[in-house]
C-alpha cells in the first residue's frame, strides 16, 4: 500500500551542505498499542473496560487532553473538532449501564407478554437468552465507539510526537501540518527567503492551502497565470506565490517547489528573485498584448487549455455553460474576455512597483498596463453602447410576440370555458378533466393550432428574455471594467 503524507510521514525541506532537498520522515507509530486495542475490541470475551486499562498503561492517567489536528479527515470536510481522549467509565458506569439495559430487556419481554393476546408468558431460558444478546451488543457498540476515538486520538500524538522531534532538527527548514482552522507559519528557508504558508482545513468548502514566496521583502507572485488560462483569480494570484486545492496530497507538490525555489536562490541570489519576475512579468505583458490584438483567437486557445500546474485551485478552463455562451456569443464572448483581463491586470499595478525596487522593468510592465488599458478605454465605451442598442432593439422585438401571446391567451381562455362546461355537464366520475380536453381537441382542430402557436411564441419570447438577460450581464461586466478603468488609469493620468 502506497505511503500517505502526513499518515505515513511527515513532508520536510531539509538543507543539507547548502541544497535544500524535499525528505520524508517517517511517524513513530504505536503499533503495538492499535494492535492489542484492535484485537481486544473484536474478543468477545473483551470489556470496554479492559480496553480502558491498555490505554490508559500506555498514556498514563493524565494524558494530553487534546490535539489540534485533522487527521483522519480530509481538509476540505466540516465541522473538524479538536482530537480529544476517548470517552471512559468507571466500573460503576459499566456496571449500571449493563444493569440498564438487560432491565430494559426484561421489561420488555413482560410488557410482551401483557399485550400479546397470543403469547402469555416467555421461557426463562428466552428471557436470559435475549438479555444476554442485548448486553454483548451493548458493550460491543461500546468498545467500537472506544476504538475509533483511541484510534484518532493514537493517530493525533504519533504525528504529534514526531513532529516535535522534527523540529529540534536545526537542518528542517518547513514541515507538513495538520492545524484545523485559521493558521499562518513561516518558515525562515534562509536570510533572503522566507515561505509563509496559509491554511484554513476543516472548514468545508472555505478551506484552503495557500503558500507564498518572499526573498528579500518581494513577494514571487505568479504574474502569468492571469493570461495563461481562461480563469484565474486574482485574488490569490495577488496574496500568495501558489495556492493549492486543499488537499493532503499536495503538501509534496509546495514543498518540491519550495526546494527547488531554496536552490534557485541560494545559487543566483539576487539573479534568482529578477529571473523569477522576469519571466512571470514578460509572459503577463506579452499575452495581454496578444489578447488586445487577438481577443477572439487567445480565447479559442485558452477556453480548454490543460492545466500544466496540477493542485492549483486558482485556475481553472471554462466550464461547459461558459462554452456554450462563447459559441452563442462569438461577437461579444472575446471582447469581454479582453476587457476581464486587460482590466484585471491593474490590480497588479501596485505589486509590480514594489517588485520595481529590484527589477525596473516591473515598473515599465506597470505603465504598459495602464496604457493599454487607456487606450482600450474608447473601445469599451463603443461596446457599451452597442449592448445598449442590442437590448433596446430586444425588447422591442418582444413586444409583438407578447401582443400576439396575450390574444391567442383571450381565445384560448374561451376554449377552456367551454371544456370545463363540457366536463360539469357530463357528470361522470370516471372521465377526468384531462380526458375531457382531449376529446375536445379532436373535434376543435382550431383549438389545437391556437396551442400550438402559443407554445412557438412561449419559445420566441423566452427566447429573446434569455438574450436579453445574456446582455444586460454583459453590460454589466464591461460597465465594470470601465470603471476600474476610470478608477486606476484615467484619474492617474
Amino acid at each position: 500500500m502506497e505511503k500517505e503524507i502526513n499518515i505515513d510521514y511527515i513532508g520536510v525541506v531539509k538543507e543539507n551542505n547548502g541544497s535544500y532537498t524535499y525528505e520524508q520522515i517517517g511517524i513513530q507509530k504505536s503499533r503495538e498499542l492499535s494492535t492489542m486495542l484492535d484485537a481486544m475490541c473484536k474478543n468477545s470475551n473483551r470489556t470496554v473496560l479492559e480496553m480502558h486499562d491498555c490505554f490508559t498503561a500506555h498514556f498514563g492517567v493524565k494524558p494530553k487532553t487534546a490535539y489540534d489536528c485533522c487527521l483522519p479527515y480530509d481538509y476540505d470536510s466540516s465541522y473538524i473538532g479538536y482530537v480529544c481522549l476517548p470517552e471512559m467509565m468507571t466500573i460503576e458506569q459499566y456496571r449500571q449501564g449493563k444493569q440498564e439495559v438487560a432491565e430494559k430487556a426484561r421489561r420488555e419481554f413482560e410488557d410482551r407478554a401483557k399485550n400479546s393476546p397470543f403469547v402469555t408468558s416467555f421461557s426463562q431460558e428466552q428471557v436470559e437468552r435475549e438479555i444476554s444478546n442485548r448486553v454483548a451488543n451493548w458493550d460491543k457498540n461500546l468498545k467500537e465507539k472506544f476504538y475509533r476515538e483511541a484510534a484518532r486520538y493514537i493517530q493525533a500524538v504519533d504525528f504529534t510526537t514526531t513532529t516535535e522531534s522534527i523540529k529540534k532538527n536545526s537542518r528542517v527548514r518547513m514541515l507538513s501540518h495538520e492545524h484545523i482552522g485559521w493558521t499562518t507559519i513561516k518558515h525562515k528557508i534562509s536570510d533572503d527567503l522566507i515561505i509563509t504558508i496559509n491554511t484554513n482545513f476543516g472548514y468545508g468548502a472555505s478551506s484552503y492551502f495557500m503558500f507564498n514566496v518572499c526573498y528579500k521583502g518581494i513577494d514571487l507572485l505568479p504574474y502569468a497565470l492571469l493570461v495563461k488560462y481562461y480563469y484565474a483569480g486574482i485574488a490569490e494570484i495577488m496574496r500568495c506565490t501558489r495556492s493549492y486545492r486543499a488537499d493532503r496530497n499536495n503538501w509534496a507538490l509546495a514543498m518540491d517547489f519550495v526546494s527547488k525555489v531554496g536552490n534557485e536562490a541560494k545559487a543566483g541570489e539576487l539573479s534568482f528573485v529578477r529571473n523569477w519576475l522576469k519571466d512571470e512579468i514578460d509572459e503577463m505583458i506579452t499575452r495581454l498584448y496578444a489578447i488586445n490584438e487577438n481577443p477572439k483567437g487567445v480565447l479559442d486557445d485558452v477556453k480548454g487549455r490543460p492545466i500544466d500546474l496540477q493542485g492549483l485551485c486558482c485556475i481553472r478552463t471554462a466550464y461547459s455553460n461558459e462554452l456554450e455562451q462563447i459559441k452563442a456569443y462569438p461577437d461579444e464572448m472575446p471582447i469581454i474576455f479582453k476587457a476581464s483581463k486587460l482590466t484585471t491586470a491593474l490590480d497588479l499595478i501596485d505589486k509590480l512597483q514594489i517588485a520595481g525596487e529590484i527589477y525596473e522593468p516591473a515598473l515599465e510592465a506597470a505603465h504598459k498596463i495602464k496604457d493599454i488599458n487607456r487606450l482600450f478605454a474608447p473601445e469599451l465605451e463603443k461596446w457599451i453602447a452597442r449592448l445598449l442598442a442590442k437590448m433596446e432593439g430586444l425588447k422591442q422585438e418582444l413586444q409583438q410576440p407578447q401582443e400576439q401571446l396575450s390574444l391567442i391567451q383571450e381565445v384560448l381562455g374561451s376554449h377552456h370555458n367551454e371544456i370545463s362546461n363540457i366536463y360539469e355537464a357530463n357528470n361522470n366520475p370516471n372521465k377526468s378533466m384531462s380526458k375531457t380536453t382531449e376529446e375536445y381537441r379532436k373535434t376543435h382542430p382550431d383549438f389545437v393550432e391556437l396551442e400550438q402557436e402559443r407554445d412557438k411564441l412561449v419559445d420566441r419570447i423566452n427566447n429573446i428574455n434569455s438574450r436579453i438577460r445574456d446582455y444586460n450581464t454583459f453590460t454589466a461586466t464591461l460597465q465594470k471594467c470601465y470603471q476600474r478603468i476610470d478608477d486606476k488609469v484615467l484619474m492617474c493620468a
